[in-house]
C-alpha cells in the first residue's frame, strides 16, 4: 500500500433558506435570514425582528439564545446591551397576532458580538537630562490595523506632534527617546513621520507634555491610553514628589507557562531604590524580590519569567542587579502570583504600586498558563453503492490532520488486500471531509474533492460488483475507521405519494404541503401558496387545501369587571373542542357548566367562569387549541381591566 500525506482545503458555506408557512393570508413578512448582524461589547441594540403585523401578541424563536444583555419583547424588539463576545445563532422562527401567524423553521440570524479594542500600553517620562531629553515606551495588545496607529504629543502652548507608527506588532514592546525640540521638526525629519501644528509656543524644554497613544484593531472602534503631566527638565531644576508606579501584567499562555511583568517610574528614583516582588500568598507567603539597575529603571521595566524559574532562585536578566529569594516551596503553572513595584523619588517618599489602585488596570495578581489541549476529531467513514453503477462506490470520509498520511480503500469482508484504493498526499488534505467515489472496474472512475495522481490509485482485478463489503481508512498506526456496505442493490419502485432515494435504494414518503403523482418521482410538488395537506404521501394537487382559521364561537369579553365580579367567556372552538387556557393578574378562572334557557330549555354549556379579585389591575387570558384536521392552531389572548368601579 502507498503512502501518503494530502491537506484538503476547509469550505464555509453559508446556507440561507426558510420555509415559510402562514395561517391566514397577512400582510405578515419574515424577517430577513441567514445574514450576521454585527455590534460591539457594550454598545445598545435596537433591533425589530417583528413580523410587521398588527397587534403582535409574541414572537419567538425555537433554537438558540439571544446574546447576555439583549432581550426581547412580545412585539418582536430586541434590546439591551451585549455583554459577551461571541457568536450567537437564533432560529426556528414564529411570530403571532391574533388567532394567526407566520413561522420557519430554518430561519436564523447570527449576532456577532464583538470586543472593544484592548487598551493600549504607554509610558512617557523626562530622563533628566541636559538636552531635556524624554523616554516614551509603548505596546499594543493586538496588531494595529495599517495605517491605524499614532502617537500624539502635545504642550500647554497647544503646540501638537502626530506622529504616524507603522507595522507594528502585537505585545512588542517599542521604546525610544526624542529631545524635546526635535517635535518642532516633524515631518520635516526622516525618523519623524507624521504632521506638525504650531500653537502659542513651540516645544521646548520646561514645557509640560501630554501623549495619547491610539490604535484600531479588526477595523471595530480604537482605543487610546494618555499620560499627562509630563515635565520636560534639566538635572538643575529642584527635585520634585515622584508619582506611583503603574505595572501591566500578562499571561502569555505559551507553552513555557511563561508571564510578563511591565513597569514603569514616573519621575527619577533614587539610586538602587526601584523593585520588584513577586509573591505566592498561598500556603505561606513565598516571595522573591529583585533590585533594578538605576539603567533600566529610566526606561521600561519589562521581564518575562517562568514559576519553576522563579521558584529556583537562579534567574539571570540584564536590569537585575540583586535578588531577595525567599521560597520554600513548589511554585508550579496555574498558581497565582501578586506582583508589587517599588521606589523612593529625590525626595525620599516611599512609592509602590498598591498605593494607587486605579492606575493598576489589570490588578495585582497573574496566573501563568499553558495553551489548553484540544484533542483532534475522531476519523469516521461511511459508504454506499454509488448512482454511477453497481461497481462504483460513493465514501464520505472525515480525517483530522493529526492522522496523516492515510488511505482510503475497499476489501471484502473475509480479506485486507485492498480492491480498489487511493493515496492522497499531505498538499491537497486538511481537516475535515473528503468525498470520493472509488470504482472497481476502471481507474478513470476513481476520483474525489481533493487531488489524486493517476499513480495514487490502486485497482487490483475484477471482482464481482455485488456482495458484502468493507471501506476502510488506513494509517501508520493502523486503521482508523471501518464501515460495512452491500453492492448490487435493486432499485425500488416508488408510487405516486412518494419519491425515490437513489443513494439509499429506499421510497420516501412525501411531506404535508407536498404530493407526487407519477412513479419514481425524485422531487415533491408543492402544493398552491398558502395550501397544505392534511397528511403525509399525498397524490394529487386535490389534496391540497386552505386551511382554516381555529377561532372560539361566540366569545365576547367584557373591558372590565368590579372587584370580585364575575363573567362566564365562550371556550369552545368551531372544532368543537374545548381550549385551554392560561390566565395572569388579579382575576382567577375555572371552566364550568353554565345553564342557560335556549326557546325555552334548559341548555349546559362549558364556559370559563372569570372572578376579579379585590385589587386594580389588567387580567390577560391566553386560550390555546392545537391544529385539528384542516383546522389552524389557536393562540387567542384577551384583557378585562379589574377595578373599583369596573370601569
Amino acid at each position: 500500500m502507498k503512502k501518503f500525506f494530502s491537506t484538503i482545503t476547509a469550505l464555509v458555506v453559508l446556507l440561507a433558506a426558510s420555509s415559510l408557512s402562514v395561517a391566514p393570508a397577512s400582510a405578515a413578512v419574515l424577517p430577513q435570514s441567514g445574514y450576521y448582524y454585527p455590534v460591539l461589547v457594550g454598545d445598545a441594540v435596537n433591533l425589530d425582528l417583528g413580523c410587521q403585523e398588527d397587534g403582535i401578541t409574541s414572537v419567538s424563536f425555537g433554537s438558540g439564545n439571544l446574546p447576555d444583555g439583549l432581550t426581547i419583547n412580545s412585539q418582536g424588539l430586541v434590546t439591551g446591551i451585549p455583554t459577551t463576545v461571541g457568536d450567537y445563532r437564533i432560529g426556528d422562527y414564529s411570530c403571532y397576532w391574533g388567532s394567526a401567524g407566520i413561522n420557519s423553521e430554518d430561519w436564523s440570524i447570527v449576532f456577532v458580538i464583538l470586543p472593544l479594542t484592548p487598551e493600549p500600553f504607554l509610558d512617557v517620562h523626562n530622563l533628566n537630562t541636559e538636552t531635556c531629553k524624554f523616554y516614551v515606551g509603548y505596546l499594543f495588545p493586538e496588531t494595529p490595523d495599517s495605517g491605524d496607529a499614532s502617537l500624539t504629543i502635545s504642550n500647554q502652548a497647544g503646540t501638537t506632534a502626530n506622529l504616524s507608527l507603522v507595522s507594528r506588532n502585537s505585545n512588542q514592546l517599542y521604546e525610544t527617546s526624542y529631545l524635546i525640540s526635535d517635535l518642532n521638526d516633524v515631518g520635516n525629519d526622516d525618523r519623524l513621520a507624521g504632521s506638525f501644528r504650531l500653537g502659542s509656543a513651540p516645544f521646548a524644554c520646561g514645557d509640560t507634555l501630554e501623549a495619547t497613544l491610539r490604535y484600531k484593531w479588526r477595523n471595530i472602534p480604537a482605543a487610546d491610553k494618555t499620560v499627562s503631566g509630563v515635565v520636560i527638565s534639566k538635572p538643575s531644576v529642584t527635585p520634585s514628589a515622584g508619582g506611583y508606579p503603574i505595572q501591566k501584567l500578562m499571561n502569555l499562555n505559551n507553552e513555557n507557562c511563561e508571564f510578563r511583568i511591565l513597569a514603569s517610574i514616573p519621575s527619577p528614583a533614587k539610586e538602587g531604590s526601584t523593585k520588584v516582588t513577586v509573591v505566592l500568598p498561598s500556603p505561606g507567603t513565598d516571595q522573591i524580590t529583585f533590585t533594578i539597575a538605576d539603567s533600566m529603571v529610566a526606561k521600561l521595566i519589562d521581564f518575562t519569567f517562568t514559576p519553576e524559574e522563579l521558584a529556583s532562585g537562579s534567574v539571570v536578566r540584564d536590569g537585575i542587579i540583586a535578588i531577595d529569594n525567599q521560597i520554600s516551596t513548589s511554585w508550579t503553572c496555574g498558581s497565582t502570583f501578586s506582583v508589587q513595584v517599588e521606589y523612593i523619588d529625590l525626595l525620599d517618599n516611599y512609592r509602590s504600586s498598591p498605593q494607587a489602585p486605579e492606575l493598576q488596570t489589570d490588578g495585582f495578581t497573574v496566573t501563568p498558563t499553558k495553551p489548553e489541549v484540544i484533542e483532534d476529531p475522531e476519523a469516521s467513514i461511511t459508504a454506499v453503492q454509488s448512482n454511477l453503477g453497481t461497481c462504483n462506490i460513493s465514501i464520505v470520509a472525515t480525517v483530522p490532520d493529526a492522522w496523516r498520511p492515510i488511505a482510503i480503500g475497499i476489501t471484502s469482508v473475509d480479506s485486507t488486500e485492498w480492491i480498489t484504493a487511493v493515496t492522497l498526499y499531505e498538499s491537497g488534505l486538511a481537516n475535515g471531509v473528503i468525498t470520493l467515489n472509488l470504482s472497481f472496474t476502471s481507474t478513470d472512475a476513481i476520483f474525489a474533492n481533493v487531488p489524486i495522481e493517476d499513480e495514487d490509485k490502486t485497482l487490483n482485478g475484477t471482482p464481482v460488483c455485488s456482495g458484502a463489503f468493507r471501506a476502510i481508512i488506513d494509517s501508520p498506526v493502523g486503521n482508523l475507521a471501518t464501515t460495512t456496505f452491500t453492492l448490487g442493490q435493486t432499485m425500488p419502485t416508488c408510487n405516486a405519494g412518494s419519491i425515490l432515494d437513489e443513494e439509499e435504494y429506499r421510497c420516501i414518503a412525501v411531506e404535508r404541503g407536498f404530493y407526487t403523482t407519477e412513479l419514481n418521482s425524485s422531487t415533491p410538488i408543492a402544493c398552491p401558496a398558502g395550501m397544505t395537506t392534511s397528511t403525509t404521501a399525498s397524490k394529487s394537487v386535490n389534496d391540497c387545501y386552505k386551511p382554516i382559521v381555529q377561532n372560539i364561537v361566540g366569545l365576547k369579553t367584557p373591558k372590565a369587571l368590579k372587584y370580585k365580579a364575575s363573567t362566564n367567556l365562550a371556550i369552545i372552538t368551531n372544532t368543537k373542542a374545548q381550549a385551554t387556557y392560561k390566565i395572569a393578574g388579579p382575576c382567577t378562572a375555572k371552566v364550568a357548566n353554565i345553564v342557560t334557557k335556549v326557546k325555552g330549555k334548559n341548555v349546559t354549556t362549558k364556559m370559563l367562569k372569570v372572578t376579579g379579585g379585590k385589587k386594580a389591575g389588567s387580567c390577560q387570558i391566553d386560550f390555546l387549541s392545537p391544529s385539528s384536521g384542516k383546522y389552524l392552531e389557536l393562540r387567542k389572548v384577551v384583557k378585562i381591566k379589574v377595578s373599583k368601579t369596573g370601569k
